[in-house]
């Protein structure tokens, strides 16, 4: 009889710690991928915008704090390509560029200005994930014009 308790009580020690584990390791899997959304969406975006500035002939910036329903940036080379903010996504010419478990708080652009080149500051607010596993970043970067 006793040693009957003492196996029932070491099983359910043992199933208590693997489910313990598969919990932790669920909740670790779900924070790296919103991490990963994140990550992915502000790369993206980020890189885009870096293309752009880089081949511009002229930058535009209209708003340098930009919210939802404006144009953040408007980039003129061969092509023109307009940055929208909408329902906190980034719509470059009609496609959006960050995933849709993503959404942008802020996205500050500030034009640089020298004798030879334009560029621009970029630095936005991103938010990613449901419930416990929210995550929030600030991604910046400086990008200028090429010089042919």
């Amino acid at each position: 009889m006793v040693e009957m308790l003492i196996y029932i009580l070491l099983t359910t020690i043992l199933m208590v710690v693997v489910v313990d584990a598969f919990v932790f390791m669920s909740k670790t899997y779900q924070e790296l991928s919103v991490s990963k959304n994140i990550a992915t969406s502000a790369g993206t975006l980020l890189n885009r915008i870096a293309y752009e500035v880089r081949q511009a002939k002229s930058i535009s910036v209209p708003q340098t704090n930009c919210v939802n329903g404006q144009t953040c940036l408007t980039v003129v080379g061969d092509v023109t390509t307009n940055f929208f903010l909408s329902n906190n996504q980034m719509i470059v010419n009609g496609d959006a560029l960050t995933g849709t478990g993503t959404a942008i708080t802020s996205f500050v652009v500030n034009p640089i200005s020298t004798s030879v080149s334009q560029g621009v500051l970029v630095k936005m607010t991103m938010d990613s994930g449901t419930g416990s596993s929210t995550q929030t970043r600030i991604f910046e970067t400086t990008v200028m014009t090429r010089n042919f």
